[in-house]
């Protein structure tokens, strides 16, 4: 991706001038051209914080899309993210033509795709209204048609990724509500064989029970009867003994 890091400098004349008498409106000009200078020195260096300062007392002593500009770029160069758009976004205010706003727009754009950390879909959407805002002031801002190509393709990339994150976040549950329901249909088969288990073994129990009941009453049966018969039997031969101690009385009477 293509940045713009460019500084718009503030060029060195070399004059001389004699410091009594300054009127000033001069003194106020020379302090701030003092201060951009000294902004433009320490971001050469890459001390950013120290240029930042400069840059900010420059736009303090009197606002000017150079200084603000200057500003964000080395809010930018310090990862600032929130602090070098919002400059760039007061930078735009005092812009005297369309390529200065143009490029403040791009720059605020690079702000948002280069803080990777944080590169979400909103971020890459801002992005890229940043970008076409930098083509409508300059549609012949090749960088910003650049830039704005690559932060649709990423945003495309991204939309795409998740979509297919939702697919398998989808699937998966699916899958697990397939797999819940499987194990429930189970635990409640399991269940129900289990309780027909126990139902069969406590009929089983029962039968069982009511064949020992039959059999205990058989038994009962078998030895009433046999007492019955012993009892018929007895008086059978109670009766024989009768009848021949009988038949024995009148065979003596005949004698």
């Amino acid at each position: 991706m293509k940045a713009s890091k460019q500084l718009m400098k503030t060029t060195v004349i070399g004059v001389f001038v004699c410091l009594l008498g300054l009127s000033p409106f001069y003194s106020h000009a020379q302090s701030k051209k003092k201060l951009n200078i000294e902004g433009d020195f320490y971001f050469d260096t890459e001390n950013y914080a120290q240029s930042s300062d400069m840059y900010k007392q420059s736009a303090d002593v009197e606002a000017d899309f150079q200084s603000i500009y200057n500003l964000g770029v080395t809010k930018e160069k310090q990862s600032l993210t929130d602090d070098a758009i919002a400059s760039y976004e007061s930078a735009i205010n005092y812009a005297e033509n369309d390529e200065a706003r143009s490029v403040a727009f791009y720059n605020m754009g690079n702000t948002l795709m280069q803080d990777q950390e944080n590169l979400t879909k909103e971020n890459l959407e801002q992005a890229i209204e940043y970008y076409k805002s930098a083509l409508r002031y300059n549609n012949s801002n090749q960088p910003a048609m650049h830039n704005l190509a690559t932060a649709q393709i990423t945003l495309d990339m991204m939309q795409k990724q998740e979509e297919q994150q939702q697919q398998q976040q989808d699937q998966q549950e699916q899958q697990e509500q397939e797999d819940q329901e499987q194990q429930e249909q189970e635990d409640q088969q399991d269940q129900e064989q289990q309780q027909n288990q126990q139902q069969d073994q406590q009929e089983q129990q029962e039968q069982e029970a009511k064949q020992e009941e039959r059999e205990e009453i058989d038994q009962k049966e078998i030895e009433n009867i046999l007492k019955m018969v012993e009892k018929e039997d007895q008086e059978v031969q109670e009766k024989m003994r009768k009848q021949s101690k009988s038949d024995n009385t009148e065979k003596k009477k005949k004698w």
